[in-house]
């Protein structure tokens, strides 16, 4: 259950830094594409 536990952090932790890394890869675009 432990193991589990650590995989499930694991892979929570990984789509958060996945979605801020595409968060900003947007907002970098939206900055281009303004100017």
């Amino acid at each position: 259950m432990a193991v589990v536990d650590v995989s499930v952090q694991l892979s929570q932790q990984s789509m958060q830094e996945v979605a801020g890394v595409v968060i900003l890869c947007v907002a970098v675009q939206d900055l281009m594409s303004e100017r």
